[in-house]
């Protein structure tokens, strides 16, 4: 790729040490897997006959989705194309630069992964380390008491008194801070100007700002300036449930595993590298917005409440059916390699994502200065959602991220590192 040398510039609780290694079923799962052999890319998670018609949830579906989910960590490499060749499509075409683009869509996937390396279509590492994201495991949807999992299952927030709020995940309130808290939250720390501007607190739970607990200028604390508690429950494998606990305070981004560690959200820009760490921030933003949305229908009904009590505590309780592995996993399958259209309106969870990441990405390229006039406008929005929503839709992964390096090509644009150059395309040679 002949701009890649531009680019150069926890604690889980007691119970869960007795258990086998818990993969948690992830948001826009890695459906981009690169064989074994050296010989290209395939699907990771392909529809499986058990699933057909598209839109069927049987037993015997749910359990071979998540058998697939399951085995994608047996691939020399994977990724998710949503997560990444879309964000990095998308970013350029609001007008951030090829390489800030990179930056962004990188971040984006190294949020599920802890880092994130690129690698060519053989599986060959590529930029000599100099693409290579740093090391954010605090982050991983497997974190569970420094808080990495709810920047993955993110619920909407309530005061535990009255009902629970009626929310819609599938369009989320991005001004709406008392209901779309860690949104709010986590958006306005990827605005600022630096990491040290505004923090990036556990589960986004900030000091109160007189109507909310998401836009304080400190992370939650009790009156005595010790943490609260965040109780929360979560479905892992099958039906079953398990219990932790995370703290509130700032969010650990480097956990104690890494040399160096742990690094606290006060270190991020330093730890990133402050070229990078605007774009770093934003990708991890996108991520969580887009997990917002593909996780909504088990989010939307296990609102965080709270603070409780003389302790101050929060709970939330993510084990309703809809969260449980089967129909998590299944949820996945449906978001890639599948027509949308033949799911009920609430499983439409790609187009969604692919709307709301689209229309950030112009607000973040606003506040840069480097917004793209044409980007704004509506026939110009709805072409590039079209294109990608028909990539993704493709079930062989190879045809899938073919479609997506040429909606790239097509419009002047640098496709994901690793893929083949423009100049190199069947149709542009």
């Amino acid at each position: 790729m002949r701009w890649v040398s531009q680019l150069a510039g926890s604690g889980l609780v007691v119970a869960f040490a007795a258990m086998a290694p818990i993969r948690v079923a992830q948001a826009f799962s890695e459906d981009l897997c690169w064989r074994k052999d050296g010989n290209g890319v395939q699907a990771c998670t392909p529809l499986p006959p058990e699933c057909e018609p598209v839109g069927s949830s049987s037993a015997a579906c749910m359990t071979r989705a998540a058998a697939l989910t399951a085995a994608v960590g047996s691939f020399p490499h994977a990724r998710s194309s949503v997560h990444t060749d879309a964000t990095h499509l998308m970013a350029q075409v609001a007008g951030f630069s090829a390489a800030d683009a990179y930056w962004i869509a990188a971040y984006d996937e190294a949020v599920d992964l802890g880092e994130y390396a690129p690698v060519d279509l053989a599986a060959n590492p590529i930029g000599a380390g100099q693409l290579d994201t740093v090391a954010l495991d605090g982050y991983v949807r497997t974190n569970f008491g420094d808080g990495g999992v709810f920047y993955h299952f993110i619920s909407p927030r309530s005061d535990g008194i009255g009902p629970a709020p009626v929310v819609d995940g599938l369009h989320p309130n991005l001004e709406d801070a008392l209901t779309e808290g860690f949104m709010v939250h986590l958006r306005a720390w990827a605005l600022a100007g630096t990491g040290l501007s505004r923090p990036d607190c556990t589960d986004g739970l900030s000091s109160f700002d007189g109507s909310n607990y998401a836009l304080g200028t400190s992370c939650f604390a009790r009156e005595s300036g010790l943490p609260a508690d965040i109780n929360a429950v979560i479905s892992v494998f099958g039906p079953t449930a398990v219990s932790f606990s995370a703290s509130t305070g700032s969010q650990l981004i480097v956990s104690a595993n890494q040399p160096g560690g742990p690094l606290y959200a006060e270190s991020f820009d330093s730890v990133v590298g402050n070229a990078n760490a605007a774009n770093a921030r934003l990708g991890i933003y996108l991520h969580a917005l887009a997990d917002r949305i593909s996780h909504h229908v088990c989010t939307d009904r296990s609102p965080l409440t709270g603070p409780h009590g003389l302790q101050r505590s929060f709970d939330v309780d993510m084990s309703n059916p809809d969260c449980t592995q089967g129909p998590h996993a299944l949820r996945h399958l449906w978001e890639v390699g599948v027509d949308q259209s033949l799911l009920d309106a609430a499983d439409r969870t790609t187009a969604a994502t692919l709307g709301y990441v689209y229309d950030e990405l112009l607000v973040f390229a606003g506040n840069r200065g480097v917004l793209r006039p044409q980007a704004q406008l509506p026939e110009t929005r709805a072409a590039v959602l079209d294109e990608l929503s028909r990539a993704l839709a493709k079930a062989d992964g190879a045809q899938r991220l073919d479609a997506l390096t040429l909606a790239a090509c097509s419009r002047g644009l640098a496709p994901f590192p690793g893929t083949s150059d423009c100049l190199y395309r069947s149709g542009f040679e």
